[in-house]
């Protein structure tokens, strides 16, 4: 061994004994989890739902359980349950308590361990529940519910503690927005169209898996520099296809979220113009079409841009009706200050629902297809790279993955599923089979030479 080689080695040695130190020296003994930005209500009684308005009430009002910014409140019936979520990286056995005041008996459930524990202060006090067995690195759930045997009885718990562990866990932090960390993880994919990096046409297919279809999600089918076309399940509005084009904003005054121009509606096809509040309406055309989607159906989706003069885009966006099997147009949009036609193009996956970011959220997106202004200038998009948001990135949520599979990607979000925090950065799908994609190409390009748009 030579003297560089041993000075490495040395380097090294010291490096991990110096590391080890430190990580001993600043790993504290408990960790204090905020329920505001790690805790669900996951069972309601009969009649409610996860997505109760968010209500304003003090922390001393016990009248409804509800997660408050203060805490998660539960009150005089065992069916509700609260649910913490959070990571432990190793196997370990870590020890429980919560930050909590009341007049209750709690049950504490994490796998198949149960405690019982009695909440009986009108300050906020430590309250030690025992020790549970984490045995593989994943999300650990704690359920917390009121047994029933006092009454009347509440209890307001603004922390999950545990203690005993070497490693930090993960857990959305109070110094971190509690509605962006609650509500999970944003994931996009950008398909990789060099090859028609400005594209007149674009085409896909999607599918919503069954069981990730709650409400609050937004599952962006085509998205591209100026505008979205997604299949959405709003709370109270119901499910239906939305169409949305922004304006562009002015350079020097972007901070104001100003437009240089409004966008115009040229036709409205099959779809209605939502509602907008405030600027919003100066900045952006959203066309939805009221359409009961199902999961496990596969949907098809088109998006034409023009150029009507030298500096604007017209938008178009066309659904694939299923019981009469023809193109519908769902309108029309004018942008601009816009000299390209469809541009960065992808698709992306959100929750706008916190108190639903509990549920996994899946869009499979199948058959990418884009075309140049030339005829024969179609391309399959096999490629995508992925991205997350800074709920991902900073590794506040790690219940999120992307894969590419036989002619189709995988976006996943939410849930707090276990083989989570996607390291996969590009995806390429397996090769597919020519004969069945120049099928497909062909039958596309019969059905767009008849739209006549």
């Amino acid at each position: 061994m030579n003297v560089l080689q041993r000075r490495f080695w040395l380097l090294l040695l010291l490096t991990l004994l110096c590391s080890g130190f430190c990580h001993a020296q600043f790993v504290p003994e408990e960790w204090v989890i905020p329920a505001k930005g790690n805790c669900y209500i996951t069972r309601h009684p009969a009649g409610a739902t996860c997505s109760a308005p968010a209500r304003k009430e003090s922390r001393t009002d016990f009248s409804v359980s509800r997660i408050t910014p203060s805490g998660v409140v539960l009150k005089n019936d065992s069916v509700t349950i609260a649910s913490f979520f959070v990571y432990i990286p190793y196997a370990s056995t870590p020890r429980l308590s919560f930050n909590a005041l009341g007049n209750a008996q709690i049950r504490v459930t994490a796998g198949s361990k149960s405690y019982l524990a009695r909440v009986a202060s009108s300050k906020l006090e430590r309250v030690e529940v025992g020790e549970f067995n984490v045995s593989s690195p994943g999300y650990l759930r704690v359920d917390v519910s009121l047994t029933g045997a006092v009454r009347p009885s509440y209890a307001a718990i603004s922390d999950l503690v545990l203690s005993g562990l070497k490693e930090k866990p993960i857990f959305v932090r109070k110094k971190y927005d509690a509605y962006y960390g609650r509500r999970g993880a944003l994931v996009n994919l950008f398909f990789d169209t060099q090859a028609c990096d400005d594209a007149e046409w674009a085409y896909a297919e999607a599918r919503v898996p069954r069981g990730c279809d709650h409400p609050g999600s937004n599952f962006c089918v085509l998205n591209f520099d100026g505008g979205f076309l997604s299949l959405q399940n709003h709370p109270v509005r119901g499910r239906f296809l939305s169409f949305t084009v922004t304006g562009v904003l002015d350079p020097d005054r972007a901070d104001d979220d100003v437009v240089e121009q409004p966008v115009k509606v040229i036709s409205r096809g099959i779809s209605s113009l939502a509602p907008m509040k405030d600027r919003s309406a100066s900045r952006m055309a959203m066309l939805t079409f009221p359409y009961t989607w199902k999961a496990d159906s596969l949907y098809r989706f088109l998006l034409h841009a023009v150029h009507p003069d030298a500096i604007t885009t017209d938008y178009t966006a066309y659904f694939y009706q299923p019981s009469t099997h023809t193109w519908q147009s769902l309108g029309t949009v004018r942008r601009h200050s816009t000299e390209y036609l469809l541009t960065s193009l992808g698709a992306f996956v959100e929750n706008a629902d916190p108190e639903t970011g509990f549920l996994r959220r899946s869009l499979e997106i199948h058959n990418v297809w884009v075309r140049g202004t030339e005829p024969d200038s179609w391309l399959h998009v096999s490629e995508a790279g992925f991205l997350c948001d800074e709920t991902g990135r900073r590794g506040t949520r790690l219940d999120y993955a992307a894969s590419a599979l036989p002619n189709a990607f995988l976006l996943q979000t939410g849930g707090f599923f276990e083989n989570g925090s996607s390291d996969e950065k590009w995806l390429t799908q397996p090769a597919a089979d020519s004969t069945l994609l120049n099928r497909s190409l062909q039958q596309l390009q019969l059905e767009i030479s008849n739209l006549n748009p």
